[in-house]
């Protein structure tokens, strides 16, 4: 379902597609809630599961995903007045990549990340509670996931402390976290990090220093976009040429 504007609920008899496999609700902006029946008579081989710009949504119920032994990717985008979506993981053992991204209102966050073992690709915030991204954070520490993107608000001058135990990620992506001037040197504390991307950080100018660079000695790409403190700097830097 993409830019359906009068698209209110959706059809009565999706259930019954038991080999649908792919669901998509995408530029639907006056669908409100959601309800897909659960159990072994509900989409029993749905595999991905996304909801992108829905301005109007503003509940998923955690029945939606009970017993979604089938579902890899599970994707919530851009739904601003998204207040609650109670996700246990353990009702979804399959679950690979979860993106839950650009719901400033959003005021649960997903249980038993710790004890999963499934999940590798997890893209989060912002949250309007620092104690839900502490919460979260402190999780994939001892979760499975290995490449994590994390988003925070135009006004954010500090990166979550809770991420310099993130030990085993292997690719980190940081975005929108506009008042960032210099990145710490506790990121040198992540040595699996292979991968480090920096996005749209408008102050930001100063990478962590020489010592704390050197410590990650398994990175070997380094992007940075929409940052023209940064890009400027590195451009006119020994460092880069």
């Amino acid at each position: 379902f993409m830019n359906c504007e009068n698209l209110r609920e959706l059809p009565e008899n999706l259930h019954q597609l038991q080999a649908l496999q792919t669901l998509c609700i995408m530029q639907c902006p006056n669908i409100k809630s959601v309800a897909i029946p659960s159990g072994q008579h509900g989409l029993t081989s749905l595999q991905e599961l996304r909801f992108v710009d829905c301005s109007g949504l503003n509940s998923l119920p955690a029945e939606m995903l009970h017993s979604r032994t089938s579902l890899c990717t599970l994707v919530v985008r851009r739904c601003p007045n998204l207040v609650s979506f109670p996700i246990d993981l353990q009702q979804t053992p399959s679950l690979v990549v979860l993106v839950l991204s650009g719901c400033p209102k959003l005021n649960t966050i997903p249980e038993g990340l710790g004890r999963f073992s499934c999940l590798r690709v997890l893209f989060i915030g912002p949250f309007p509670d620092s104690s839900q991204e502490f919460e979260l954070l402190s999780a994939v520490a001892s979760s499975s996931v290995r490449t994590l993107a994390i988003v925070g608000w135009p006004h954010s001058n500090s990166l979550p402390e809770e991420l310099q135990y993130l030990t085993n990620i292997t690719k980190l992506s940081i975005l929108n976290f506009g008042s960032v001037e210099a990145l710490p040197d506790w990121l040198g504390n992540l040595g699996s990090l292979e991968r480090l991307h920096l996005i749209d950080c408008e102050k930001l100018q100063h990478l962590p220093s020489m010592a704390a660079m050197r410590r990650l000695t398994k990175l070997s790409f380094l992007s940075i976009s929409g940052c023209p403190l940064l890009q400027e700097l590195c451009s006119n830097s020994e460092r880069f040429k």
